[in-house]
C-alpha cells in the first residue's frame, strides 16, 4: 500500500491538469504579426516613380497652357493685322475721291468751270468722274440748297428738292463752318436706291460760301470692296462701323439689301445677320 501511494504521488506530480476554460481563452488570444519593413530599393523605386509622374503631369499642364497662350496671341495678331490691312485698304480706296474733289475745286478757282452755267457744271462733273470708279455720283450744292447732280451711267439727274439729300440743312451748316474737305453723314439717294457717304469740299471766295462739292460713294460698293479685297486672315469677318451702333460696310450688305433706320439710313449691329456684330 505504501508503494502504491508513493507511485500515485509521483504520477500526480508529473501530471499536468488541463482546465478546458483556460485552454480556450489562451487559444483565442491574438497572435502578434511581424511588420514587413520595405527595403531601401523599394522605397527608392516608389519615390522616383512618383517624381516622374508628377514631372510628366507638370510638363503636360505647362505645354497645354503654352499652346493656349500661343493660340490666343496668334489669333490676336491675325485680328490686328486684318484691322490694319482694312484701314490701309479703305484709305487707299477713299483717297482718290478726295483728290477728285480737290481737282474740281482748282478748276472752279481758275475759272475753268463757271458756276453760273449749270449745264456746263454737270458735263464737267461727268467727265472728271469717269476716271474714278469709286465715285457713284457727284453734286454741286448752291447756298440756297439747289443742286446740280450727276450719276455714273445716268448722265445729269434732275435737281434735288431743296432741303433734301446733300442740300439739306445739316449738310449746308457743316459746309458753312468748314474750309477743308470732310466726310458727311450717310444719306439715302432715291435715284440710286442706295445709302451713300459723301466727301464734301466747300467752295469759298474769301469768306463767302459759293457752295460745296459732294462726291458720292455708295455703302453697297464699299461693302463689295472690303468683301473682295484680297485673301487675308479673318477677311470674312471684316466690317466698318459708323459710330457705335450702326454698320457702314459689311460683306452681307454688298447687294444693298439691308434695313435702314429713320435717323441714319444704316442697319443696327443686330440687323446685318452677323452673330459677331450682334454680340457687340
Amino acid at each position: 500500500m505504501q508503494l502504491c501511494a508513493s507511485r500515485l504521488t509521483v504520477i500526480a506530480k508529473n501530471t499536468q491538469l488541463i482546465d478546458p476554460v483556460t485552454d480556450l481563452v489562451s487559444n483565442s488570444a491574438p497572435v502578434k504579426r511581424k511588420r514587413i519593413k520595405p527595403s531601401l530599393t523599394t522605397a527608392l523605386v516608389l519615390g522616383f516613380g512618383a517624381l516622374i509622374v508628377i514631372g510628366m503631369g507638370t510638363v503636360q499642364v505647362i505645354a497645354m497652357w503654352s499652346a493656349q497662350k500661343n493660340t490666343r496671341e496668334r489669333l490676336a495678331g491675325n485680328a490686328r493685322f486684318a484691322v490694319v490691312s482694312l484701314v490701309r485698304e479703305t484709305r487707299r480706296r477713299l483717297a482718290p475721291v478726295r483728290t477728285l474733289n480737290e481737282y474740281i475745286t482748282r478748276m472752279i478757282d481758275t475759272g475753268q468751270i463757271n458756276l453760273d452755267d449749270r449745264e456746263n457744271i454737270g458735263e464737267k462733273l461727268l467727265l472728271t468722274m469717269a476716271g474714278t470708279n469709286q465715285v457713284s455720283g457727284m453734286a454741286f450744292v448752291y447756298p440756297d440748297g439747289s443742286t446740280v447732280r450727276v450719276a455714273r451711267d445716268r448722265c445729269i439727274l434732275p435737281p434735288a428738292t431743296p432741303g433734301e439729300g446733300a442740300g439739306s440743312g445739316p449738310f449746308m451748316e457743316n459746309a458753312k463752318s468748314r474750309y477743308q474737305s470732310f466726310w458727311g453723314a450717310p444719306i439715302c439717294i432715291k435715284e440710286l436706291n442706295a445709302t451713300a457717304i459723301t466727301i464734301q469740299t466747300p467752295i469759298r471766295e474769301s469768306d463767302w460760301l459759293r457752295g460745296f462739292l459732294a462726291s458720292v460713294l455708295t455703302v453697297n460698293a464699299l461693302s463689295r470692296f472690303i468683301a473682295r479685297s484680297g485673301a487675308l486672315p479673318l477677311a470674312d469677318n471684316r466690317f466698318i462701323l459708323f459710330g457705335r451702333d450702326h454698320v457702314l460696310a459689311h460683306r452681307l450688305m454688298e447687294k444693298g439689301e439691308f434695313k435702314r433706320q429713320a435717323d441714319i439710313p444704316l442697319p443696327h449691329l443686330d440687323q446685318v445677320g452677323d452673330p459677331i456684330l450682334a454680340r457687340l
